[in-house]
């Protein structure tokens, strides 16, 4: 059978989680433990974390096929090359099967454990929720603008 037909025959699943992953080798043990707990708490076993690998060239590859080999939870969705974040995002988004759908960034500045109550959010009916940052501490004000002048 061959992959895309192996993707394809997945069952639904309560919860994915999608992460566009370029050179987080440093980062990709840790964001896979904390997800993982995320998820097993609000979904039980029926989830799947959707890893993109967008070109990277420092491991990250290997270290998510070997995740995806542990736990059948784990997704590795490899891009030919870096096609940039947005594009990778849609490669997970294409492939993912939950009921509901968590995005999260590779490099942990969103915690994971923030998905908890963003699915309580959900609970009460809101179709789509975002997290915002309330404080930028260590970021120059043009970063401060541009991020205030996004979420405006």
């Amino acid at each position: 059978m061959a992959q895309t037909e192996k993707i394809a025959a997945r069952r639904a699943v309560a919860l994915s989680v999608v992460v566009p992953c370029y050179n987080e080798i440093g980062g990709v043990a840790e964001l896979y433990r904390r997800v993982t707990a995320v998820c097993r708490e609000q979904a039980g076993h029926s989830y799947e974390i959707v890893l993109v690998i967008d070109g990277a060239t420092d491991g990250t590859r290997e270290a998510i096929f070997e995740l995806a080999k542990q736990d059948s939870h784990v997704l590795g969705i490899d891009l030919a090359r870096n096609y940039g974040h947005q594009i990778a995002l849609s490669a997970g988004l294409e492939f993912c099967r939950g009921q509901r759908i968590l995005i999260l960034d590779a490099d942990l500045q969103d915690p994971p454990e923030l998905l908890k109550a963003m699915m309580a959010k959900m609970d009460e009916g809101f179709d789509v929720v975002y997290g915002q940052r309330v404080k930028r501490q260590g970021e120059g004000w043009f970063k401060r603008a541009t991020a205030a002048l996004f979420y405006r």
